[in-house]
């Protein structure tokens, strides 16, 4: 039962994780429209306005946040799909988390992704 718990909390702190580097990429806006975007008003084209572009995906060995950002630029942030814990309740994440998981490997959760669904 506590097993459960454990890898439902760290499938939502990996969750979190991944919209707070969601949250930090989406202040990049692209500034102008490229050729594609062809009707006098890109909302009425496409329901939006087009700006943001941001990626999220959560793999089984890493889980990454892509996008682009001004003047088509392109960003990513990628940390490896794990997740560790101690005793005392600190959360590491990603390469801290791999590398706790040799210390302890008891308390290390990783491929989430294969854990989602499962009771």
């Amino acid at each position: 039962m506590a097993s459960n718990r454990r890898v439902g909390g760290a499938t939502l702190q990996m969750l979190i994780c991944l919209c707070l580097l969601a949250a930090a990429a989406s202040g990049l806006e692209i500034p102008h429209y490229s050729s594609a975007y062809t009707a006098s008003n890109p909302e009425q084209q496409f329901g939006y306005t087009p700006g943001r572009v941001i990626v999220l995906d959560l793999g089984n060995t890493n889980s990454c946040v892509t996008g682009y950002g001004p003047g088509n630029t392109m960003f990513q942030f990628c940390v490896p799909s794990w997740v560790a814990f101690t005793e005392d309740g600190t959360t590491f994440v990603g390469d801290a988390a791999r590398n706790h998981a040799e210390i302890d490997p008891e308390n290390a959760i990783f491929g989430l992704k294969r854990l989602l669904g499962q009771r």
